[in-house]
């Protein structure tokens, strides 16, 4: 399995129809292939200290929506990068950020150093942090490969 990964990325001369991943650091880049409107997204992954949740703050291209999902469920988070305004999102399942929100991150996530989390769950609250190295180096694999959501986004 770990040779036909690496093997993909390997390969990636141009980019097909088949699904196309590209992990750098705590980042994750996937589309679901080459054709026009192809969903692609940007996950970074964080886990609790303790131990006690796994969380990802991803980001839809096509819609331009940020989220922050895992176990425990999210009940409400805050996002801040670098000394930009925190933003912050609440939902029972998906903790969704406003459009215009999820914009200007998107933004300061290619651009910044550091990405600040607080996730609330019903066992409490996980402070947590991802550098933005990652998620620049995916939005470039994105660009590399043409997908034109990622031409979109800052």
């Amino acid at each position: 399995m770990v040779l036909l990964a690496a093997f993909g990325l390997v390969t990636h001369a141009a980019p097909s129809i088949a699904a196309e991943q590209f992990q750098a650091d705590q980042w994750r880049a996937e589309c679901e292939g080459a054709a026009p409107g192809t969903d692609c997204s940007i996950i970074g992954t964080f886990r609790s200290m303790r131990n006690d949740g796994a969380f990802a703050l991803a980001l839809d291209l096509r819609s331009g929506v940020l989220a922050i999902v895992g176990e425990p469920p999210p009940l409400s988070a805050t996002l801040q990068i670098d000394r930009n305004p925190k933003i912050r999102c609440s939902g029972p399942r998906y903790c969704l950020f406003p459009v215009d929100a999820s914009t200007a991150a998107a933004r300061q996530l290619a651009a910044g150093s550091v990405a600040l989390l607080d996730v609330e769950t019903q066992k409490g609250v996980l402070h947590s942090s991802l550098s933005t190295v990652g998620y620049r180096a995916a939005l470039a694999k994105l660009r590399s490969w043409n997908y034109p959501a990622a031409s979109r986004t800052p």
